[in-house]
């Protein structure tokens, strides 16, 4: 993205500033595992154990190392600063009991609750995040547990959003139909230190202000990073326009087998 003079990126890097000048405000401190949210457990226990740990915000540490099977739409509340120990790994499960024709679980795996009324949700942040998608994408929108969000097709989900922080997060098997970050109507955001590889956008913008988003390594068949105010209706719940951007030391990787050669 051109920056076109030094006050745009003054006040970029401003934005980004307040994003976490706002984010210690989050000092409840909720342990995970107090809450049974474990390594081991199934999918259906940890999904709800990590949505009643979540629910209201706060401060909420996942401390121990291992694999947390999920299998439910985890939502996230405003004031919610969430951290992931080094050696934890969310891995998508399909449940028994809701399941599209063709067997994957129509769901993503976190999303700002209020992007089911367009109401805005503040003061988000994630860092450490490992997910390992198994294959499952968030049936684009189908109606299961959660009410249907057009051109919502991600992972990670955030629509209507203000001061929002992704440190430190990783998938490296990305399914074809899903963006990894899928980010739209949106005020001060910042994207740092992600590795994402697989089948389709790695982050994706919606229309909105105030961004950042670097030292990012992506190996995607289609898009490591998408700026699209105006696209398909499959790809952005609203339209309109991006502002006030900044991309930097970000590489995307070849991929020989599926032919594309990075940049």
């Amino acid at each position: 993205i051109p920056v076109p003079d030094i006050m745009k990126r003054f006040r970029i890097t401003a934005a980004v500033a307040a994003i976490m000048m706002v984010l210690p405000s989050c000092n409840k401190v909720k342990y995970a595992d107090r809450y049974g949210f474990l390594p081991g457990n199934d999918a259906e226990a940890n999904s709800e154990a990590f949505q009643k740990c979540l629910d209201g915000g706060g401060r909420i540490l996942v401390r121990k190392k291992g694999e947390y099977k999920l299998c439910r739409t985890i939502f996230l509340d405003s004031d919610t600063d969430l951290e992931f120990t080094e050696g934890a790994v969310l891995s998508r499960a399909v449940p028994g009991k809701a399941r599209q024709a063709d067997g994957t679980a129509a769901r993503f795996v976190l999303l700002n609750r209020g992007a089911l009324t367009r109401e805005y949700n503040e003061n988000i942040s994630i860092r450490g995040l490992n997910l390992r998608c198994n294959g499952i994408d968030s049936g684009c929108g189908s109606e299961l547990d959660i009410p249907t969000i057009v051109g919502l097709c991600c992972q990670l989900g955030f629509f209507y959003v203000r001061n929002l922080t992704v440190e430190n997060f990783t998938t490296l098997d990305l399914p074809a139909n899903d963006f990894a970050l899928q980010i739209c109507t949106f005020e001060n955001v910042l994207v740092e230190n992600v590795h994402i590889e697989g089948m389709k956008d790695a982050v994706h913008f919606g229309p909105g202000r105030n961004f950042v988003v670097r030292h990012g390594v992506f190996r995607t068949y289609d898009d490591p990073i998408a700026l699209n105010a105006h696209d398909y209706t499959t790809s952005n719940p609203e339209l309109g326009w991006i502002e006030n951007g900044l991309i930097e030391d970000c590489v995307d990787l070849d991929d020989p087998e599926n032919g594309t050669t990075g940049f």
